[in-house]
Parts: C-alpha cells; sequence; structure tokens
C-alpha cells in the first residue's frame, strides 16, 4: 500500500517566500488586502492547498481502508468462533472423540474384566467349596521364605562337618555332612507342603495330610538315627575312600537305626545323640517352613494371587482409561477457556479500530483546518505588504512633488 507523507506546515513555511514576491510584485499594482480575485502566485498557493488537502484526504481513505480490511477479518473471526463453540459444545462430538481415543483400550478392559471374573469365580468357588472364611495367608516373597531353610541347612552341614571328621580331616566330614543335610531338609520341607492337605475337606486330601506327617515322624526318626549310627562307624573307618568299608559302616547304621522304631535307640557316644536331636529340632523347622510356605489350603494362594494380579492389572488399565478421559476433557476445557477469551479480544479489536478511526477523521478535520489557516494566514501577510509597498511608493512620490513645487 503507498504511503503519503501527512502535512506539517509547508504554507507557512513559505510565507517568507511570498512576501518577497509581494514586494516584487508591489509596482504591479498586485491584489489590494480587499481583492476578490487571486493573482497567479496565489493561484499556485492555492494549488499547493488543494494537493495538501488531497493527500490528508488519501490518508484518511486508506485508514478507513485498512479499517475496514480489519473489520471484515474480524467479522470471519467472529463466524469461526460461533462455529468452533457449537463444536466444543456439541456433546455428540465430545462423545464421539472419546470413543475414537478409547476404541485401542476396549478390547484390553473387556478381556481384563472378563479374565477378572473368571478368576473371582474360581476364587468363590473354592472358598465355598472349602468353607473358607478368612484371607488368604502366605509370603510375600518364596525366595526369602525358603532363604531360612538354605541358612538351616548351611548351618547343619558345617555343624555335622565337625562331627564326622575323621582321618580323612574336615574336607571329608563336609561333604557327608552336605549329604545329609540335604536329604534330611529337603525330605521334611517338602513333607511340610504336604500336610497342608489336611486343611482340605475332601477325605482323599485330608488322608494324603496325615500321611505326609506320618512319613515325616517315621522317616525323621530313622534318617536322623541313621546319620547318628553312621557317625559312629564312619569314625572308625580306615580309609574313607573304601566303597566296601562304606558299605560295611551304612549297612551297620541302618540295622541300629531300624530299632528306633523298637524303642531301642542306641547311642555310642555324646556327639552322636547331639548329633540325632540337632537333626530331629531341623527337621521340624524345615517341616513348618514347607507347611507356611503358601496358604495352610493348597490352591487357594494360587488363586488368591491371580485374583490380586487380575485386580491390579484391570486398575492399571482402568487408570489409563480415566487418564485418557481426563486429558481429553481437560483438553476441551482449555478449548472452552481460550474461546471464552476471543469475543473480549474481538471487543478489543473492535474498540481498538473504533479509535483509530476516530483519530484519523480528528487528524483530518485538524490538518485541513490548519492549511486553510495558514493558506488564509500567507495570502492576507502577502497582500499586506504589497499594499505597505504601494503606500511608501506613493508617498515617496508625494514628497518629491512637494519638493518640485517649493
Amino acid at each position: 500500500m503507498p504511503t503519503h507523507a501527512s502535512y506539517a506546515s509547508e504554507i507557512s513555511n513559505q510565507l517568507d517566500d511570498f512576501r518577497k514576491r509581494a514586494q516584487e510584485a508591489a509596482s504591479k499594482q498586485s491584489p489590494a488586502t480587499d481583492a476578490t480575485v487571486l493573482d497567479s502566485n496565489e493561484a499556485q498557493l492555492l494549488s499547493e492547498g488543494d494537493k495538501w488537502i488531497s493527500t490528508e484526504q488519501r490518508i484518511f481513505d486508506a485508514t478507513i481502508t485498512e479499517a475496514s480490511r480489519a473489520v471484515n477479518d474480524t467479522y470471519q473471526r467472529s463466524i469461526e468462533l460461533r462455529n468452533k463453540i457449537d463444536q466444543v459444545l456439541n456433546s455428540a462430538t465430545l462423545l464421539s472423540d472419546v470413543d475414537a481415543e478409547l476404541a485401542a483400550e476396549r478390547d484390553d478392559l473387556i478381556k481384563s474384566t472378563e479374565n477378572l471374573k473368571l478368576v473371582e469365580t474360581d476364587w468363590r468357588y473354592f472358598r465355598a467349596t472349602q468353607r473358607i472364611t478368612q484371607q488368604a495367608s502366605y509370603p510375600e516373597s518364596k525366595v526369602k521364605h525358603f532363604s531360612l531353610v538354605a541358612v538351616l541347612a548351611l548351618v547343619e552341614t558345617v555343624m555335622n562337618a565337625f562331627f564326622y571328621e575323621n582321618a580323612g580331616g574336615l574336607a571329608g566330614g563336609f561333604i557327608v555332612a552336605l549329604g545329609v543335610a540335604a536329604v534330611n531338609m529337603t525330605m521334611a520341607l517338602f513333607l511340610g507342603m504336604g500336610f497342608r492337605h489336611i486343611n482340605l475337606f475332601p477325605t482323599a486330601s485330608k488322608t494324603i495330610g496325615w500321611s505326609c506327617l506320618g512319613f515325616f515322624v517315621a522317616t525323621t526318626l530313622f534318617c536322623n538315627m541313621l546319620f547318628s549310627a553312621f557317625r559312629s562307624e564312619y569314625q572308625t573307618l580306615t580309609d574313607t575312600s573304601d566303597f566296601n568299608q562304606l558299605r560295611h559302616a551304612f549297612t551297620v547304621a541302618m540295622q541300629a537305626a531300624i530299632k528306633i522304631f523298637l524303642l531301642e535307640p542306641r547311642f555310642t557316644d555324646l556327639l552322636s545323640f547331639i548329633l540325632f536331636f540337632i537333626g530331629i529340632i531341623l527337621s521340624f523347622i524345615a517341616f513348618r517352613e514347607g507347611y507356611t510356605s503358601d496358604d495352610k489350603h493348597p490352591g487357594y494362594g494360587d488363586l488368591d494371587r491371580r485374583l490380586k494380579k487380575a485386580q491390579a492389572d484391570e486398575t492399571q488399565l482402568q487408570g489409563r482409561v480415566r487418564e485418557t478421559l481426563r486429558a481429553r476433557l481437560q483438553q476441551s476445557i482449555a478449548e472452552l477457556t481460550e474461546l471464552i477469551k476471543r469475543p473480549t479480544s474481538l471487543i478489543a479489536d473492535f474498540g481498538q479500530r473504533r479509535a483509530l478511526l476516530m483519530h484519523a477523521r480528528q487528524t483530518l478535520a485538524t490538518q485541513v483546518a490548519a492549511i486553510r489557516r495558514e493558506f488564509k494566514l500567507v495570502i492576507e501577510a502577502r497582500r499586506v505588504s504589497t499594499t505597505l509597498r504601494q503606500s511608501v511608493k506613493e508617498f515617496t512620490e508625494y514628497r518629491r512633488l512637494l519638493l518640485l513645487v517649493c
């Protein structure tokens, strides 16, 4: 868009020039103060004044054009704003957007809920058939739970290594003690896990549980008596690497161990007696750890863990869905907040444009008045200068005539 310089007292700046012209043209009887017709210099000045008035009018017209363009642009923005508000307030559109965003989560949510209901059904059925009223009780970490058995097995191995020490030294005793601890603790642990079946209602399950207890008592007495008797025979071996000597010692120890069931235990020394009772105590501890390794109702702990996992999965998935919905709603709230601010912005734009138009109108009126005022000032100053010049000339001529007469 072309730009125009605004009027800045250009006409009044020519006042001195026009006075000089007036003085030069005084002898030609230029227009007097009351003349109604402009001479060529005054016509030139009038033309220049008209030019500046036209320039100010063009500046005003350009301001109006720019304001009209801005008003049209603001009007289009108001139409778009109205359409956007209708779109945001349309509940069907919001619901369709939510459905589209949740489409990927819907199948997973259905599967998670279905899995939870199935597991919960199995869990409730098991509680009903087994007449369980309390919550499942089991260690949070089986590794941490069984670590106690491992520590006890290590302790038993170290202690038995000293008991089985012979001519071969601690190394040979440690190997035998390791085998004794492994058999003793492992068997007690698994029998303790089987003993939990006494809490189930079918008779067959209870039979299994009591059988595990009976087998545990028998094997614990027999094995610890066997290991105690074997220790005594092991001490007499001259060559622990001789298989025949080991077999003979073990056979003698078994014959002595069987007599425990005839209530005829035989201990050859105090260390064998101590070894027997230490083995019994550690076996009962391992049996208890096996019994408490899971809920006392076999299968109930697994169902409870599956139920908690299914609940956690569904909760996590629902949380993800809620977060998606929350994000979408927050987005809609942000859009509405932004839309609420826009009418104020549009009104401010209209007010600003109106102020600019009023200022441009006032500026045009002021500039035109200034041009006219300065034009009149220059014209009157020029004519006054011309009249004074003529008066001086006439006075000089009259004086010269008086001198001639005199």
